[in-house]
């Protein structure tokens, strides 16, 4: 009799953790003049800036950052270095980091300036770009719209950002507009979800920090891009620190990001099959690849940090990520609880989807319907495979499972092989 899989965080996987480091907080009103926010913070192109605004005063109200900041007894026009410039609205105004914003913080610290507005708090976090769109010859808005679709966007949360890169505008600044609604067609063809027009667009980059209801719309596939009188070549989503919730009950959640992470101080472990078992093979306190799939220990929600740095080679990892497309067909197992409350990986329902995110291992048909967690969390109950055939398991070199090997570098039995 086939055991019924109970799976567990079968939904939303990601939700958005208190990642950030604060370099400012109080109450500035900005009025062509600002204050240094901070003597010196080490920053990465690609990272993300949040200024809490309470308060505007005008339409055209926004937030600069600057080498130098005027000071109230300054002309409007003083010399210092502009780096970045933005509109401002009550609310989050987030700036993604460019290499010139994170060479100033590092070197003289970093001067906010502005006009007509409040800022009552500025926070850092770290962040990762990850390409939805490119266009090199520049794709022309007018009174149209197109899909963002790349599974990148499966990913998102509140507190990411997607930056436009705009390389040309209208020069009747006034007819400008640039737009995100949730039907294709005309700028009129769905509902409006953001807006920026008029003097606001302008050639270079816009950074959108994303809601609950772009998040929302971008999952369920209807996010269109829109507008008129602008050009633009890029669309790119800037992912910041995931936060995997583990159910209490099982202890264990399977996961799997875009970019590379930093496991210091995470139980989490990968998983070899070999000999006709699957073992856990523990990668606490290592650096991954983007993309590679692993098993989390714990209970709650767990926060993993983002790098930018070289990650550690993660040989022989049989899990694979899902990218919002997988689903049951007999062989994808899933990690999840039988009927009797075991934690293993169990055959995902037929034609059930398995979400972006998760990770998950294939197994031939024949096998049984349920392999269970070993008990001392070193290995899973034994598995006929059909690559138990002395011809071994091929990876390649990002430790990735591959079925059908063709020219190139594998590991296979923990050995380096070349097909040529």
């Amino acid at each position: 009799m086939k055991q019924r899989i109970l799976l567990f965080m079968m939904t939303a996987l990601l939700s958005v953790g208190a990642w950030a480091e604060n370099l400012w907080s109080g109450s500035e009103t900005l009025a062509y003049y600002g204050f240094q926010l901070t003597d010196a913070v080490s920053m990465s192109a690609g990272d993300v800036l949040t200024f809490t605004v309470t308060a505007t005063t005008q339409s055209w109200a926004g937030i600069k950052l600057k080498t130098v900041a005027r000071s109230s007894d300054d002309t409007y026009n003083v010399p210092g270095t502009e780096l970045i410039s933005t509109s401002a609205a009550v609310g989050t105004v987030m700036i993604v980091v460019t290499s010139e914003v994170a060479a100033a913080a590092a070197d003289k610290g970093l001067w906010l300036d502005g006009n007509d507005c409040t800022v009552t708090s500025v926070d850092y976090e770290k962040a990762v770009g990850v390409n939805l769109y490119t266009n090199a010859e520049g794709n022309a808005m007018n009174y149209y719209s197109m899909q963002l679709s790349s599974p990148n966007l499966l990913y998102a949360k509140t507190g990411d950002v997607l930056r436009v890169t705009v390389s040309d505008v209208s020069s009747n600044e006034y007819w400008r507009k640039l737009i995100l609604q949730d039907a294709e067609g005309g700028v009129d063809a769905g509902n409006t979800l953001y807006t920026c027009e008029n003097t606001s667009l302008t050639a270079g980059t816009l950074d959108i920090r994303l809601t609950d209801e772009l998040i929302a719309k971008a999952q369920a596939g209807s996010l269109y891009i829109g507008g008129y009188e602008y050009t633009f070549t890029a669309v790119d989503l800037y992912l910041t620190s995931p936060t995997v919730s583990i159910d209490a009950s099982a202890g264990y959640a399977t996961f799997g990001y875009p970019v590379a992470l930093d496991l210091t101080g995470i139980e989490a472990y990968t998983v070899t099959v070999s000999g006709g078992k699957a073992q856990l093979n523990s990668i606490q306190n290592k650096k991954i690849p983007a993309g590679t799939g692993i098993i989390l220990k714990g209970t709650g929600d767990v926060t993993i940090s983002l790098t930018t740095e070289a990650t550690d080679d993660i040989t022989g990892n049989e899990l694979l990520v899902s990218d919002g497309t997988v689903t049951g067909d007999g062989t994808i197992f899933v990690l999840g609880q039988n009927s009797e409350g075991k934690v293993g990986f169990g055959k995902l329902n037929t034609d059930d989807v398995l979400p972006a995110g998760k990770a998950y291992l294939t197994i031939p048909k024949e096998s049984r319907d349920f392999i269970a967690l070993g008990d001392d969390v070193t290995g899973i109950d034994e598995v006929r495979s059909k690559t138990d055939d002395g011809r071994g398991v091929y990876f390649d070199l990002q430790g990735r499972r591959v079925a059908q090997p063709t020219k190139g570098l594998y590991i296979v039995n923990g050995k380096k092989i070349i097909i040529k």
